[in-house]
């Protein structure tokens, strides 16, 4: 199975961008980022928790919107989990988000192996 890697490296390098932030909002002890990659029903799941931070139940449906952000930074412009957002959809896909204030945060994207639109994925034999 493959993917287009530029698309896969920036939505994941955006996620953990993320969880390395609310981490260090968070000053967790014993810090820790996951990630579980598996295919079930002709589906790719990617799946990343960390136990930063955590994003308010009332901020999650905003946290996808352009220049959105609940970061105090400069270097910060709101844009990361918009683009993410926009290139799952664009290829069929969908996320999902549960979060915990200082317990977790837990995304899973949810992609077509194979799309006949883009033919993003596709399995070698």
């Amino acid at each position: 199975m493959y993917a287009e890697m530029h698309i896969s490296h920036g939505v994941l390098c955006q996620y953990f961008l993320n969880s390395i932030d609310a981490l260090n909002i968070k000053n967790e002890k014993h810090p820790f980022i996951k990630v579980k990659i598996f295919s079930q029903d002709n589906l790719l799941c990617i799946e990343v928790l960390d136990n930063g931070c955590g994003i308010p139940k009332k901020e999650i449906k905003k946290i996808f919107k352009a220049f959105y952000s609940t970061k105090q930074s400069n270097n910060n412009w709101g844009i990361g989990l918009n683009y993410v957002e926009k290139v799952i959809t664009m290829h069929g896909g969908k996320i999902y988000v549960k979060s915990k204030v200082n317990k977790y945060t837990w995304f899973q994207i949810v992609l077509p192996l194979y799309s006949q639109k883009r033919r993003l994925f596709c399995w070698e034999k």
